[in-house]
């Protein structure tokens, strides 16, 4: 089976394949979009969310590191491929789970074993079945079916005051 548009039987057509600079720019392009988990990152460092921030930086790399193995031309592995793609498709789904946990107005004393439920039900199904779409909806239904309990009892809002 030919790769990158090459054809023939063995291999050895290439007027359709793609040019050198044509993948290198797909591959440096797929791996480069992942500087935009640097904004969330930043955010959750500020509100001194840490484990949030350790979790957007690990999906950053993972899938930085996995999409420069994931080429059949030019690929550059530093460990096996399916532990790339196991840690890639794992801290995605993980980034999702605790951002609508953390959406939901949670009460911070659910929010580790919320997180820790996720990590139970989020790795067995991506290592099941990294991709079918039940690896993706069933822990997304779940953690929207969470309901949030607002600010702790006990506690109350400050309310501001206008200045007269």
């Amino acid at each position: 089976m030919c790769t990158e548009g090459w054809q023939g039987w063995g291999c050895e057509d290439g007027d359709a394949a793609r040019g050198w600079s044509t993948m290198l720019t797909g591959v440096c392009l797929l791996t480069l979009s992942n500087v935009f988990f640097l904004p969330p990152t930043i955010m959750a460092l500020r509100r001194c969310l840490y484990s949030q921030a350790l979790l957007f930086s690990a999906t950053m790399v993972a899938s930085v590191v996995y999409h420069a193995c994931d080429n059949e031309v030019m690929s550059y592995c530093l460990t096996k491929y399916e532990v790339l793609q196991f840690t890639d498709f794992f801290f995605s789904l993980l980034c999702f789970w605790v951002t609508v946990v953390g959406l939901g107005g949670i009460d911070q004393v659910l929010c580790p074993l919320l997180h820790t439920l996720g990590v139970v039900i989020i790795a067995p199904a991506v290592q099941y079945s990294r991709t079918a779409l039940a690896s993706f909806t069933v822990p997304m239904a779940i953690a929207a079916a969470i309901p949030g309990r607002g600010p702790a009892k006990g506690k109350k809002k400050k309310v501001r005051k206008k200045p007269t």
